[in-house]
């Protein structure tokens, strides 16, 4: 009897349990999610400007609207692309200095443009004279592109014999297939009103459309970027220096084998290209990101809507990103 009734309040207690919705829970351990870290990025500066070193792993990727990662978008110039080097993007297009062409007439080397799409457009910027024209002149081609730059209706290409211009549209040449300058340059960049060429040795500026030099003087460095308001960042192999007016106004240290530099248009924010990855940066040099993968990476280009563009000469195309969003 006393078996029967133990049962019986057994029985009455569970049913009661689960009729009020007491239910058990069983937790399992905790497992926190690993600290972001910004490889490569000791000794940049922190948000009051400091270049010490600190083991401050960086932002928390929810910490700030800016912290939305940059995601890739698609590869651009795969199987059309020999020797790919510098590039250059404008509105939803792409300018790409590629060599290694050979057709009956000889060697070769040009800018080629495509769209966002990753569709190409004409079919390039490297006559120096008009096509098919009969008239066989030295050099009648560019022979060695190593830079390009556009403010949409002028493509300007850098070449072993000067600085030559084109039509954006019709990728005719300007100036009777003429350079506006003999200065070679490895790199290069423009606003609307000064093209800046970065020489062996040597930063350059120039007025447009005149080109009077603006100014001139000694630098060593790996690639160019600028901003809206026309501050010049040159990239070296382990900093970014930033010339405002001619002159330079800050130094950002830290970097490890630096390829190339540019800038978002929206906000300014600063992206640095190391050899196999992209860092993100605000403008005042604080660390938001790493992202990208690259087997050999040389150049670098932000076009007005924030898509970013790598030049992988180690895999022969162009690697694009997606804007960061949101932006602040």
């Amino acid at each position: 009897m006393r078996k029967a009734s133990a049962f019986l309040t057994s029985a009455i207690l569970t049913l009661m349990m689960f009729g009020c919705g007491v239910q058990t829970k069983t937790s399992g351990p905790s497992i926190p999610y690993p600290t972001p870290r910004f490889d490569g990025l000791d000794g940049l500066s922190d948000a009051t400007g400091s270049t010490e070193t600190s083991s401050d792993p960086g932002p928390q990727p929810s910490a700030s609207p800016q912290g939305a990662s940059h995601r890739f978008l698609r590869t651009i110039g795969s199987g059309v692309l020999r020797l790919p080097s510098g590039i250059a993007a404008f509105n939803d297009y792409l300018l790409i200095c590629d060599g290694g062409h050979r057709d009956p007439i000889g060697n070769f080397s040009l800018a080629i443009r495509f769209g966002r799409d990753g569709n190409r457009q004409g079919e390039g910027y490297d006559w120096l004279s008009d096509r098919g024209d009969g008239v066989v002149r030295f050099p009648a081609r560019i022979q060695a592109a190593s830079a390009v730059c556009t403010d949409g209706t002028i493509v300007y290409l850098a070449d072993k014999g000067g600085i030559y211009g084109f039509f954006g549209t019709t990728q005719k040449v300007l100036n009777g297939g003429n350079p506006y300058l003999s200065a070679k340059a490895q790199d290069m960049v423009q606003t609307p009103t000064a093209l800046t060429l970065l020489g062996e040795g040597e930063i350059s500026s120039y007025a447009l459309p005149s080109f009077r030099l603006l100014f001139k003087g000694k630098a060593t460095g790996v690639g160019l970027g600028i901003d809206q308001e026309g501050k010049v960042y040159l990239a070296t192999s382990d900093s970014i220096i930033r010339y405002e007016d001619g002159q330079v106004a800050a130094t950002l240290k830290g970097f490890s084998d630096l390829r190339d530099v540019a800038t978002d248009p929206r906000n300014g924010d600063l992206y640095a290209l190391e050899g196999h990855k992209i860092l993100r940066l605000d403008a005042e040099g604080k660390k938001l990101e790493s992202f990208g993968e690259f087997l050999d990476a040389t150049s670098l280009s932000i076009d007005e809507d924030g898509f970013v563009y790598a030049c992988d000469r180690g895999n022969t195309a162009i690697q694009a990103f997606e804007p960061c969003s949101p932006l602040e």
